[in-house]
């Protein structure tokens, strides 16, 4: 299992998972077996990483924080389709390993807001 937690930072742990994603979405669209999902993986991918490209210039609190939370829950709205549609028991594992660490992005960013529970 792919799972990166070495940072205290917040915000580069959440740069961290970000990689995690993306090779979880890259392993996802190499196994599916529909050209139609694969496409749709493969634009969620293009998704990922301009969300990482957006991350990597932040710093501090800084003021797309609440953009950024928002871009997370709509990748994981589009995973959450993919998901339920997936026609392969074998990628069960892999997509809740997927939503979790986007979970794990998402209390990464509200923490670097200053909120953590």
């Amino acid at each position: 299992m792919i799972q990166s937690q070495s940072s205290t930072n917040p915000i580069e742990r959440a740069t961290e998972n970000v990689a995690v994603c993306q090779e979880y979405l890259k392993t996802l669209s190499a196994a599916c077996c529909l050209t139609e999902r694969s496409s749709r993986i493969n634009t969620l991918i293009a998704g990922m990483d301009k969300f990482a490209h957006g991350l990597s210039n932040m710093s501090g609190i800084d003021p797309s924080l609440d953009r950024k939370i928002m871009n997370v829950i709509d990748l994981g709205g589009e995973i959450g389709q993919l998901h339920v549609s997936c026609c392969s028991p074998a990628r069960e594992q892999l997509y809740q390993r997927l939503l979790k660490t986007l979970n794990d992005i998402h209390t990464d960013l509200w923490a670097a807001k200053g909120v953590s529970h």
